[in-house]
């Protein structure tokens, strides 16, 4: 697969992603604004009466449950090509579910899922980043548009990106950020941050 089918395959990932995330933040909105959010699957299961209401209510508002298990299988498909990018070799690859029904509305949901998709998101643009690169074996000396970090060890910024120190190392030494070494330890462009770290002023 060449450098353009991989990118075309990240974006493609993405999209079938997002379909996924909208889909199950609308069914739990819906459910919030039904009033239908405190009715438990285990309960429409057992409980004839929740149950006709949950479906009755469903009916009379035109809102069809969608398959979010098919969804979600999508975009684990849509993913596999680019596995690697997306998490590292040393990585275990897991595309998170999201919740598809939550008690306390879509408020809960909003909470339980803003640490997914910024996780997700951040996984993305690394990828993107890293297929961009791939070939090179040396950057140009450039400054970054909002300037270095504070310079800190592997193990700091593993913690930060979330990924093992062996994924860590292999990101910084084969150009995959936008880094640079100061002694022992990596000063990496602050857009390249998935958080709000630091920033280093002097360039």
């Amino acid at each position: 697969m060449d450098k353009k089918n991989k990118l075309d395959a990240v974006m493609e990932f993405w999209k079938k992603w997002s379909l996924y995330r909208d889909a199950a933040s609308r069914w739990v909105l819906a459910l919030d604004r039904l009033k239908l959010s405190s009715i438990s699957p285990y309960e429409r299961l057992t409980d004839d009466e929740k149950n006709r209401k949950f479906e009755s209510t469903l009916k009379k508002h035109g809102i069809k449950i969608p398959n979010l298990w098919k969804l979600h299988q999508e975009a684990n498909d849509a993913a596999v090509p680019v596995l690697d990018y997306l998490f590292g070799p040393n990585e275990i690859p897991v595309i998170p579910e999201l919740p598809g029904e939550c008690p306390n509305g879509y408020d809960e949901w909003l909470k339980k899922t803003e640490g997914i998709e910024l996780t997700l998101m951040n996984r993305i643009i690394g990828a993107r980043n890293r297929i961009s690169s791939a070939g090179f074996k040396t950057k140009a000396k450039i400054v970054p548009r909002s300037g270095w970090s504070s310079p800190y060890p592997i193990t700091h910024w593993a913690k930060v990106f979330n990924i093992s120190r062996k994924t860590m190392q292999n990101w910084l030494e084969n150009n995959q950020l936008l880094a640079r070494k100061i002694g022992s330890k990596w000063q990496i462009a602050v857009e390249e941050l998935p958080t709000a770290d630091d920033q280093d002023s002097s360039q």
